[in-house]
């Protein structure tokens, strides 16, 4: 039993720190002048948005942590959006 709840506490951390981590070089990436591909900005902010809402297996923080770097990958893709508007 303790060995089971370990694995759940140790695959949150995990996730944690994974998802503080990309969020992190995101919010590098938002305040640079180069910004990534439109496309994949918008299918990387929807996908991790998708798997913060349906694939998080219970562990809530990097859920939450996966649907903020999607809302920060979209914040990206409308910059790139702006910067080829003429």
């Amino acid at each position: 039993m303790l060995e089971l709840v370990w694995t759940y506490i140790a695959a949150d951390i995990t996730g944690t720190l994974v998802q503080l981590f990309f969020a992190f070089t995101i919010v590098l990436m938002v305040f640079d002048r180069q910004k990534p591909p439109l496309v994949t900005g918008i299918l990387t902010g929807l996908a991790l948005i998708v798997l913060g809402l349906g694939g998080s297996f219970r562990a809530d923080l990097p859920a939450y942590l996966s649907i903020l770097s999607g809302f920060l990958w979209l914040v990206l893709a409308w910059q790139r959006y702006r910067q080829t508007k003429p």
